[in-house]
């Protein structure tokens, strides 16, 4: 006979053991509510598993951001002699904010979808002002008698290092916040990649 302290709700009636299914039965619907997280406490824990990640970007994107300032600080007389490179170092530097931004918005408590549109609409100035830098390539490019390939080849390096975002940002706002992270991961390397180019093009190659 169980004592009436030990019974279990909805067991068997006494002078009958336990059915094991039954009692698994009914802990299991006294667990289950609790472990059902919200989407924003979700998001707050893919968060916090990337914070150190954009830490890093944040403090990489301004340290960049400031070498680019000191090329046009330096090399500035040189820079304008030649129409299409001040829009490529706004370009570049543009980029280089776009990460810094959206490595802030990103440390910040908010929603999924609300990130996701802040990342969309960052993206957008700097698709904005990298098509401005390709169309002065590109009229640049006959005049300083540049390979018709280099302006192609900054134009599709510049727009495709942008993609990523774009795609990170609907993601985001569909819920699907790791992988709108490592979007902006991929989109964040490519950019440093191709502003250290940047850099040193504004740095060096512009004194030969």
């Amino acid at each position: 006979r169980v004592p009436p302290e030990h019974k279990v709700r909805g067991s068997n009636p006494p002078g009958r053991a336990i059915s094991p299914i039954s009692s698994c039965n009914f802990i299991r619907l006294r667990i289950a509510p609790t472990a059902v997280e919200s989407p924003r406490s979700q998001l707050r824990l893919i968060s916090h598993m990337w914070t150190n990640f954009f830490i890093a970007a944040a403090g990489a994107s301004a340290a960049l951001a400031g070498l680019v300032f000191v090329a046009l600080s330096v090399n500035i007389s040189r820079i304008i002699q030649f129409p299409h490179l001040p829009s490529r170092a706004a370009a570049t530097m543009a980029t280089l904010i776009l990460i810094l931004v959206c490595s802030m918005a990103a440390l910040m408590p908010q929603p999924a979808w609300a990130l996701g549109i802040e990342v969309i609409l960052f993206d957008l100035y700097c698709c904005w002002r990298q098509l401005v830098s390709t169309r002065h390539g590109f009229a640049a490019r006959a005049h300083l008698q540049r390979p018709r390939w280099e302006a192609y080849f900054n134009a599709i390096i510049g727009l495709v290092q942008l993609l990523p975002f774009i795609i990170a940002g609907v993601l985001l706002i569909a819920g699907h916040a790791t992988s709108g992270f490592y979007w902006i991961a991929a989109g964040s390397i490519a950019i440093f990649i191709f502003s250290v180019l940047n850099a040193w093009v504004l740095l060096v190659e512009i004194l030969r």
